[in-house]
This record gives structure tokens, C-alpha cells and sequence, in this order.
């Protein structure tokens, strides 16, 4: 499933929006190479190229449960989880969630601030049980 609007901005409510493109074809497909229609086909009006603003603009953001379940599946007890490419932090996230230590690196700078503040939001949340 993908990621929730909720879950991939938790935390980044803050952080400036970015304009995200959607590039929707002729024919509805998202293939690299064919052109981008401005017209909608079911209504017949032209539409916005930027389809919304997102605080989060990470173009792959995985669902946290998935990588919890990838997390147990490969993560010994007490073991460290390594992301040598962070990204937007969900693994991370879902490292914590598990209970596991867990490093990350990321290059990109505008990625380490996406993942700073969604880990932040996660550690911030208040575990009842």
C-alpha cells in the first residue's frame, strides 16, 4: 500500500512546502517519454501541472509497517539496523518502533532534514505501553 498522506508528513508540518509535478500522460499511464497533457480527460479542463505541495517532497517514501516487517524479518536481537541511504527515515522509524540501535546516511541534504524531522515526530510520541 502506499504511504499515507499523514505518515509521510508526520513531523514535516513545519518544513516549507514543495510544489510536487504530477506528470500524468495522454493516456493516464505515468511511462518516461510521452507527454504531458494539461487537459483532464474526464472533466475536459486543464489542470495544474503541480498538482499539490507537500512538506515531505521525498519522491520514494516506503510505508513504516512494511519496513517494520522487513526490519524483524532480517534484524537479529539486539541487532543493528544499517541504512546506508536514509532517505526520508522510515526505516529508521520503524527501527525504533522495533526496539533495534540503528544508523543512517544520507548525502542529500534536504533527505537528512526530511528524515530528522519525521525521526523526531516518532521519538516525541508518547508510548503508553
Amino acid at each position: 500500500a502506499k504511504t499515507s498522506r499523514a505518515e509521510r508528513n508526520a513531523g514535516c508540518e513545519s518544513m516549507e512546502g514543495k510544489k510536487v509535478s504530477r506528470m500524468n500522460t495522454q493516456n493516464g499511464s505515468e511511462e518516461k517519454g510521452e507527454s504531458w497533457s494539461p487537459i483532464d480527460e474526464r472533466t475536459g479542463k486543464t489542470r495544474d501541472r503541480f498538482a499539490s505541495v507537500q512538506e515531505n517532497n521525498h519522491p520514494t517514501v516506503k510505508p513504516i509497517s512494511l519496513m517494520a516487517y522487513l526490519v524483524r524479518l532480517v534484524t537479529p536481537p539486539r541487532g543493528i539496523v544499517l541504512d546506508p541511504f536514509l532517505g526520508s527515515g522510515s526505516t529508521a522509524i520503524a527501527a525504533i518502533r522495533e526496539g533495534h540501535p540503528w544508523v543512517g546516511i544520507e548525502l542529500i541534504e534536504s533527505h537528512v532534514a526530511i528524515a530528522q524531522a519525521r525521526i523526531d515526530a516518532e521519538r516525541k510520541q508518547i508510548k503508553l505501553f
